[in-house]
């Protein structure tokens, strides 16, 4: 009977919470704009749980053709709203006030710490300032070779497939290219993802960012505590495990390289040639000045430019490539 009671009060208690977050101000604030049903703990995710990638995506700019160009959406309990509208978007990249990221970047944090793409405020203004730097365009020659090496790799992949008869799916070549790119300019390190198959490394930069769409996807994994306890959760830390370990031991390595040489600060080499630099020694070069970044602030600025530097560039190149495609004349021109 005592058992009956209890169960009894909890149902009740989950009902009246339940009731209290659909009416409280903000929610009501939200759900003025329009959007799609919204379900407890899950939010609008329920359509999406059990659909494939394709499936999602088409129905994902169904939602923009219904309720654009600014709609809401619910990840569990967190409110999002979308905006379809250059326009729109210009007005919030425009205010520095309210430019606190969204609940989305919560799930890379265990990756990324306080890098750019997730602090805020002071730390974020000073990182910028300190890092805008390394982007010099003299810098970045000095990797052109790297560019034009993995590029040409890539085409040579690419034309083993491309019989102009059999369909493939050209983002994860893409993927690996930009990351075999990246880890030599950011780390100094040859990842050779687009040769090795099995590359521990390049699966656990794959597996992670899958599992950022996956729990943007299902509603009751935004919740940590759910999440964690899940096999996806598993895998998360599985993948982050591997990213960790060796982000830590490139930057141990290159320490020990640094100390032993003494040329970190070296421009050329012994011919008089620029010296090819990664972003993890100019980083290490600024820990050594006033405004000095601390060894977590390096592994967290290195990491967040092994993530954005790889994802952000295979999705606009993918894009890009589907476009011309779409677009023949353009391509020929």
């Amino acid at each position: 009977m005592e058992i009956f009671v209890l169960l009894l009060l909890g149902v009740i208690l989950f009902f009246a919470v339940i009731y209290r977050l659909r009416n409280d101000k903000k929610t009501v604030l939200i759900n003025r704009i329009p959007g799609p049903k919204c379900y407890p703990i899950l939010g609008t995710t329920l359509p999406v749980m059990l659909m494939t990638k394709p499936e999602r995506f088409v129905y994902l700019r169904s939602l923009v053709q219904k309720f654009g160009p600014l709609y809401r959406t619910w990840l569990g309990r967190a409110a999002m709203v979308n905006l379809a509208d250059p326009n729109y978007v210009e007005l919030i990249l425009n205010n520095t006030t309210h430019n606190e990221k969204g609940i989305v970047y919560n799930f890379v944090l265990p990756w990324l710490g306080n890098g750019l793409i997730t602090s805020k405020g002071t730390k974020w203004h000073q990182h910028r300032k300190l890092i805008t730097p390394t982007f010099h365009f003299q810098i970045l020659e000095t990797f052109m070779d790297v560019f034009v090496a993995k590029s040409k790799l890539l085409v040579k992949l690419l034309e083993s497939k491309a019989d102009g008869i059999t369909t493939f799916d050209i983002f994860p070549y893409i993927t690996h290219c930009t990351l075999d790119i990246i880890a030599e300019t950011a780390m100094g390190i040859q990842v050779n993802a687009m040769l090795e198959e099995d590359n521990r490394y390049a699966q656990a930069v794959s597996g992670l960012c899958g599992e950022f769409a996956n729990r943007a996807a299902k509603g009751w994994l935004s919740y940590d505590f759910i999440y964690y306890k899940t096999s996806y959760g598993a895998k998360f830390l599985e993948y982050l495990s591997t990213l960790h370990n060796t982000t830590n031991k490139v930057i141990h390595e290159r320490r020990i390289l640094r100390q032993k040489t003494g040329r970190e600060n070296v421009a050329e080499d012994e011919f008089g040639r620029k010296k090819r630099r990664a972003f993890l020694d100019l980083l290490m070069d600024l820990s050594q000045n006033e405004n000095a970044l601390t060894e977590r602030e390096i592994k967290e600025e290195v990491n967040t430019f092994m993530f954005a530097g790889h994802d952000t560039t295979t999705s606009s190149t993918s894009w890009t490539l589907f476009l011309l495609g779409l677009h023949q004349d353009i391509q020929v021109r």
